[in-house]
C-alpha cells in the first residue's frame, strides 16, 4: 500500500479550510492546514514530507502578513523540491514574476479543476525517470 500523499493547504478562511482539507481526506490526500503564513512556516519546518502546498492569496498585504511571492521564496529555501501552486485574485494573475510553479485564479477555478490540479502536481516527480536515460541514449546513437 502506497504512502498518503501530503498536502499543505494554506488559507486565512477557515470555511473554505475546511470544506478543501475535508476534500483531500477524501480523495486519499493527508491534508495539512495552516490559516496564517505562521502556522504555514511551522509546518514546513517540522513536516520534511510534504508532496506540495496550495497557498490561497486572497489578500496579500494583511497586516503583519507577508506576499504570497515572499511566502513562496520561504518555503522554497527550506524545501526547494515542493511543488506550490499559488491561487489569487484576477488582479495579482498580471503580475509578470511569480516563483510558484502553478498560478490559477482562485475565483474561476472550479473544485474539480482543482483537484485535478493538486492530482499533477502531487504526482509529478522531480529528476529523471526510471528508464529515461536508456531511451536517451537509444535516440542519440540511433
Amino acid at each position: 500500500m502506497r504512502p498518503r500523499k501530503i498536502i499543505l493547504y494554506v488559507n486565512s478562511n477557515e470555511s473554505e479550510l475546511s470544506v478543501v482539507k475535508y476534500m483531500l481526506d477524501i480523495k486519499g490526500y493527508k491534508p495539512l492546514a495552516a490559516s496564517n503564513t505562521q502556522e504555514c512556516m511551522n509546518i514546513v519546518r517540522t513536516e520534511r514530507v510534504i508532496d506540495l502546498v496550495v497557498i490561497v492569496d486572497e489578500s496579500p498585504y494583511l497586516e503583519g502578513q507577508v506576499t504570497s511571492q515572499q511566502l513562496v521564496a520561504k518555503i522554497k529555501r527550506i524545501t526547494p523540491y515542493v511543488p506550490i501552486i499559488v491561487l489569487v485574485n484576477r488582479a495579482e494573475a498580471c503580475e509578470p514574476v511569480h516563483t510558484s510553479d502553478a498560478l490559477l485564479v482562485w475565483k474561476r477555478c472550479a473544485t474539480a479543476q482543482l483537484m485535478e490540479h493538486i492530482r499533477l502536481m502531487s504526482a509529478r516527480k522531480r529528476g529523471p525517470r526510471r528508464g529515461s536515460k536508456h531511451q536517451v541514449n537509444q535516440l542519440v546513437t540511433a
